[in-house]
């Protein structure tokens, strides 16, 4: 048995994702945070 230890970057590409979005001031307003198998996680910023 031939045991091959890979480091593989890209294998693991999709486990975490995230998207922002921006108002106009350039300023992040909305989060949305996906983990594979599990539902997405979606947060809003406030300033005050």
């Amino acid at each position: 048995m031939v045991l091959e230890y890979k480091n593989c970057t890209s294998c693991y590409s999709e486990v975490l994702k995230r998207t922002y979005e921006y108002d106009a001031q350039n300023y992040p307003i909305k989060m949305e945070e996906s983990h594979y198998g599990n539902p997405v996680v979606v947060y809003n910023y406030e300033y005050k």
